[in-house]
């Protein structure tokens, strides 16, 4: 049975296609070995000013031009909000694409035959001197259609003016379908890697105290001690603790040694360089500061102790669980297959590749198959991913099935994604597999739990985490 679990925030290998410069990838001259001379001659420092944020007026008045230009229906006033070189993400429901500009203005335009009435709600910005990060609600309505969901846009400076360099509804939930029929899903996240500790829950920065430390570059995490006189109930109390973690069906305590709040991104392209594309030289205390705001935080509890594990719930008190190995049946496997290419999501990818007239004739995508053996029965993860999107083909999808010894497999699960297992237990006894994993998104790792509450109720994601991507794929 699904219980309150906690994820284990896993180490993935990440790239980009093309990777931002990072703080660290700032030229150096070469050394001058000191003479009489030089030393006698060598000037003063003169420091460079500070360069100041981008006007957070200015941004409410893009945001504000971009708004009124979609209820308006001007798409020409709409297509110059964004820069030259944009990434658009898109979310209806549970399908998502990834644009590039001139594919992501050819899908917009078509919003623009009908009336559309979009709204924002709870918008936050955190500015910086080369770009700025807003967030909002998202309302979107056209005709019998209406979703909302959390959106972000990436705002830079090009040619003297502010422009969206990235746009990303980041979940949608559909309110309205063009069938009138209600559609419920759950919240989302997006990208991670490069921590070690149980990711608790979304934070305030307001919970954090002292220094700023940052690691790494792509991400970059930025962490911060948590004030625990600022956090809520139950993690106030939480330190020295006990947490029970939980490897292939063993169960093991450690103890809760600190909370900490830490912000992971990897930022837009052009926060390191000024509006001519020259590297900026950043200091050091506000370039961590502005990493720090610019993601999305989280608390997270370091444990002390022997135990390691991907799955974890708060107490001394171990649950009973036991270990599901993988297993081989190339018969099943043939036959989980069939099914999965027989299916109606993947024939509707399998139509979209067709579309495209590059494409190479047979399936958009080759399958993995991993099996395991729970008490009496197979369950077999199928997942399939092609593409990246911007401008070209995209296609991800993954299928959970119970297998028995004959007959067709049952479809028990299906996941808009491609979705890796890393580690499977059944926690409590019951026959109901518990899924640790990954899930690619913009080809970044996102930590992912897959479960069921019951047998007659289908596998779903249950939590994914992963950190802030606001660069460009494309």
């Amino acid at each position: 049975m699904v219980r309150k679990l906690l994820i284990l925030a896993l180490l993935s290998t990440i790239s980009c296609k093309e990777k931002a410069p990072t703080k660290e990838d700032k030229p150096t001259s070469p050394a001058t070995e000191p003479t009489a001379q030089n030393v006698a001659v060598k000037p003063t420092p003169v420091p460079t000013p500070a360069r100041p944020d981008l006007a957070l007026a200015d941004v409410e008045d893009l945001v504000d031009q971009w708004l009124t230009a979609q209820n308006e229906g001007d798409f020409g006033a709409y297509s110059a909000t964004y820069a030259k070189r944009i990434t658009g993400i898109k979310r209806a429901g549970n399908r998502e694409t990834t644009y590039n500009r001139e594919d992501w203005l050819a899908d917009r335009k078509r919003m623009f035959r009908k009336p559309m009435k979009v709204e924002s709600a709870k918008q936050s910005i955190h500015t910086s001197p080369t770009s700025a990060v807003v967030r909002f609600e998202q309302t979107w309505a056209s005709g019998k259609f209406k979703d909302v969901g959390p959106k972000q846009l990436i705002v830079v400076r090009e040619a003297g003016a502010l422009r969206i360099a990235r746009e990303e509804m980041q979940a949608s939930t559909v309110i309205r379908s063009r069938h009138g029929l209600p559609v419920e899903l759950s919240e989302l996240y997006s990208g991670a890697k490069g921590i070690e500790g149980f990711v608790l829950s979304a934070a305030d920065i307001d919970w954090a105290r002292g220094p700023i430390t940052v690691a790494g570059s792509d991400p970059y995490i930025a962490t911060r001690a948590a004030n625990l006189e600022s956090l809520p109930e139950p993690w106030k109390s939480l330190v020295g603790k006990k947490i029970t973690l939980y490897s292939s069906g063993a169960a093991c305590q450690n103890t809760v040694a600190s909370l900490q709040i830490v912000v992971g991104v990897t930022p837009h392209f052009m926060f390191f360089q000024d509006e001519n594309g020259e590297q900026m030289d950043l200091e050091e205390a506000a370039f961590a500061e502005d990493i720090f705001e610019m993601g999305t935080p989280y608390l997270v509890a370091r444990t002390v102790g022997s135990c390691t594990g991907q799955i974890a719930h708060l107490g001394a008190v171990a649950r009973p669980a036991s270990p599901v190995e993988q297993t081989t049946d190339e018969a099943a496997a043939s036959r989980v297959r069939k099914a999965f290419q027989a299916s109606t999501e993947f024939q509707a990818h399998q139509k979209e590749y067709e579309s495209y007239s590059d494409f190479t004739p047979g399936p958009w995508s080759s399958e993995t198959v991993t099996l395991f053996r729970v008490q009496d029965e197979t369950i077999a993860i199928v997942a399939a991913e092609a593409g990246d999107g911007c401008g070209d083909f995209e296609g991800a999808l993954t299928h959970i099935y119970r297998v028995g010894n004959a007959g067709a497999p049952k479809l028990v699960g299906s996941l808009p994604t491609f979705f890796e297992a890393i580690e499977a237990i059944d926690i409590g006894n019951d026959g109901l597999v518990e899924f640790v994993g990954e899930t690619h998104n913009y080809g970044t790792g996102e930590v992912t739990f897959v479960g069921t509450p019951n047998r007659d109720a289908d596998y779903s994601v249950v939590h994914r985490f992963g950190w802030d991507y606001h660069d460009c794929p494309c």
